[in-house]
């Protein structure tokens, strides 16, 4: 059942690499997320992998977004950027992180 704009929540994902795609369709297949941005380190990667995955907003820095829920496809390496993105998002939601 597709669910109209309202029933939807604005998800940004943080973290480009390979697993964003795993990630963002399993959000997608869930059917209440709306993936507002994608946050990654490096811009061109980034903007090409949204491009990509028909997200119509890539930054490179998580402050530029105002997040209310983010879910976070990072490796180990990323827990610093984690913690920092936490600290200004209201529901985060991490498989391995931030828990």
């Amino acid at each position: 059942m597709r669910r109209s704009a309202a029933d939807q929540i604005a998800v940004a994902v943080i973290g480009a690499g390979f697993i964003a795609d795993y990630h963002i369709n399993g959000l997608r297949a869930a059917g209440r997320a709306s993936i507002a941005a994608l946050v990654g380190r490096r811009e061109e990667a980034t903007q090409a992998r949204a491009a990509a995955l028909g997200i119509g907003r890539a930054e490179t820095d998580y402050r530029r977004v105002k997040l209310f829920l983010a879910h976070f496809a990072l490796p180990r390496e990323g827990e610093p950027a984690c913690s920092a993105a936490t600290a200004t998002c209201a529901v985060p939601v991490s498989e391995k992180l931030c828990g």
